[in-house]
């Protein structure tokens, strides 16, 4: 039986835990996996929300701030939420402050695996980390990404020492993918986000779904008034509700019920319930693929959206994407759902973790 240790990013975001959960749990349910340890490497401060809150006027700021910190422990009730939900369902190493404090302390692992998420940014904290900057042969990735399509010029030999000690690679994006093959000269395989690893039962059985019903379900991280826009247009021509899950501290607007202390259960739960989803994040619309519900995406930040139209097109659904020049939408009930095509996508996931766990 082998033990794994995953580095990976776990806080401060719905779709970060979320992923966290399901490749741990689906890695567990592998009949050769004894224990998969995350390395605890976060140290997340949830007292630090109003400060994120910025504008070009610092009057406007302190404005803002001003009015949103009523909200201000909602927030804090939602991390004390997904605390708790990591602590029930994933098992921790000690938390390291350092690379050479891991190394020193290092547990005899059998795989060591950098999970997924925009890990691959050299320009984070813990680069050390999810690069797996020390020495091993038994080093690997799944579906991780460099939040952009390819690294930066000035950084691309130092992200070619680091990646060619990692043994097989797969990332969450195509055109990434394919671009690291021929930068490291050796394949690297393009695989679904870890969420898409769990069934629509396994996450309904963790679900804790509202009391409301009948409703157009917004997940907005950067989309802001553009996206609740189209949310009203949307909602009037379906005679929905709209119920905004907000991650970040935002301001309300008239006519839809804003949500900031849902967890990662209420999350799940939202999805499952909802009639119809708009929403300008990744794992948004990966959890509407999920549930199979009538979505669009709309892309707020155009040069991290690779990840989004990578999957979609795909899957045939390139036509839920708005784009964010577009104003208005002839939207409509999705048609045909490939519930095939995505499955060979899953399928061949779950082959590359197999083979990870058999190297």
């Amino acid at each position: 039986m082998k033990k794994i240790c995953l580095f990976t990013i776990y806080v401060e975001n719905y779709g970060a835990v979320l992923q966290t959960y399901a490749l741990s749990t689906y890695l567990r349910s592998l009949k050769q996996v004894e224990r998969v340890d995350i390395a605890n490497i976060y140290s997340a401060n949830v007292y630090q929300l109003l400060r994120k809150i910025k504008s070009r006027n610092p009057l406007f700021t302190l404005i803002k701030r001003v009015m949103l910190l009523p909200y201000r422990h909602l927030i804090k009730k939602r991390y004390c939420k997904e605390k708790r939900f990591m602590h029930a369902t994933c098992t921790y190493t000690s938390r390291y402050s350092s690379l050479t404090d891991f190394e020193h302390a290092k547990k005899d692992y059998d795989i060591y695996l950098t999970g997924s998420d925009q890990v691959f940014n050299l320009n984070s904290t813990y680069a050390d980390f999810f690069f797996q900057n020390f020495h091993s042969n038994k080093k690997y990735a799944y579906a991780s990404s460099l939040g952009t399509t390819t690294f930066p010029i000035e950084k691309t030999e130092k992200a070619i020492s680091l990646l060619s000690s990692v043994q097989r690679i797969s990332i969450r994006e195509q055109a990434s993918a394919e671009y690291l093959t021929q930068l490291l000269s050796k394949e690297v395989e393009c695989v679904v986000d870890p969420v898409l690893l769990l069934t629509a039962d396994q996450w309904s059985s963790i679900a804790i779904e509202p009391k409301d019903d009948h409703y157009l379900l917004v997940y907005d991280l950067n989309g802001g008034k553009p996206l609740i826009e189209h949310a009203k247009i949307l909602a009037q021509k379906f005679n929905l509700q709209i119920i905004c899950i907000c991650p970040k501290l935002k301001q309300k607007h008239s006519g839809v019920k804003m949500v900031y202390d849902a967890g990662p259960q209420e999350f799940v739960g939202y999805f499952k319930r909802a009639n119809f989803v708009l929403t300008d994040s990744f794992h948004g619309t990966m959890f509407s693929l999920i549930f199979q519900k009538d979505f669009y995406t709309y892309i707020a930040v155009e040069k991290t959206s690779g990840r989004i139209t990578s999957i979609l097109k795909r899957g045939g659904l390139d036509n839920r994407i708005i784009p964010k020049s577009t104003k208005t939408v002839e939207y409509s009930r999705i048609q045909h759902f490939d519930e095939d095509q995505l499955n060979v996508l899953i399928q061949h996931s779950k082959q590359f973790l197999a083979m990870v766990v058999n190297d």
